[in-house]
C-alpha cells in the first residue's frame, strides 16, 4: 500500500474502508502475511457501515492483532467522502491561491503546511478536486470525526459520505 499523497510519509499499517454494501482492507507491505491475514478475518465480521461515528470498541479485534507485531503509534477514524456535480460556490470572499509567491503568509499559523507546499498545492479543495480529475484519478476526500472545521468543508462542497475510514500505524 502506499499514500496518494506527494511526499515521503509512510502509509498506516491497516487501512479500513467500511461503507454501506463494501468494505476493503489494505495493509502496507511490512505487515506480515499471518496478521494482514488474522484482520481480514476480523474485518469480514465487522457489520456495514450505518452512517454513523462506529465507536471505539468495534475495532479492539483489528488493534489487538496488530499490537502482536508491534507498538501502534497512531490510530484515525472518520467519515470518507466523494464528490458529486460541481458546486458553484457564491462566496462574496477573495480567494488568495497559495503557491510560491504567496506562501509567507501560511508561516504564523501552518508553518508545517509552509514546509511542505511544493509536495501539497493545490490547497484549495475544489480546485484540488480539478487538479486530481485532470491527472485522471477520482478526487476523495476524507477527515477524522472530530475535525469539526474539515467536515464543515464538506458539507459546503456537497460531498457526499460513501465510507467510514480506520488506520492504524
Amino acid at each position: 500500500m502506499r499514500l496518494n499523497e506527494p511526499g515521503d510519509e509512510r502509509p498506516p499499517r491497516l487501512f479500513l474502508a467500511r461503507g454501506r454494501r463494501t468494505q476493503r482492507i489494505w495493509f502496507r507491505t511490512d505487515v506480515p502475511a499471518a496478521t494482514a491475514e488474522a484482520c481480514r478475518r476480523i474485518a469480514r465480521g465487522l457489520p456495514r457501515w450505518d452512517g454513523r461515528p462506529s465507536s471505539g470498541a468495534i475495532h479492539d479485534g483489528l488493534r489487538a492483532v496488530l499490537a502482536g507485531d508491534a507498538p501502534i503509534t497512531e490510530e484515525r477514524c472518520g467519515p470518507a467522502y466523494r464528490f458529486g456535480e460541481h458546486v458553484d460556490l457564491h462566496v462574496d470572499a477573495e480567494v488568495t491561491v497559495i503557491d510560491e509567491g504567496s506562501a509567507h503568509l501560511l508561516e504564523p499559523h501552518f508553518p508545517y503546511t509552509r514546509s511542505v507546499l511544493a509536495a501539497r498545492a493545490p490547497l484549495v479543495v475544489s480546485l484540488w478536486r480539478d487538479e486530481v480529475e485532470r491527472a485522471g484519478a477520482q478526487p476523495l476526500y476524507s477527515t477524522s470525526w472530530d475535525n469539526v472545521a474539515s467536515r464543515a468543508v464538506a458539507a459546503k462542497l456537497r460531498l457526499i459520505e460513501y465510507a467510514e475510514t480506520f488506520s492504524l500505524t
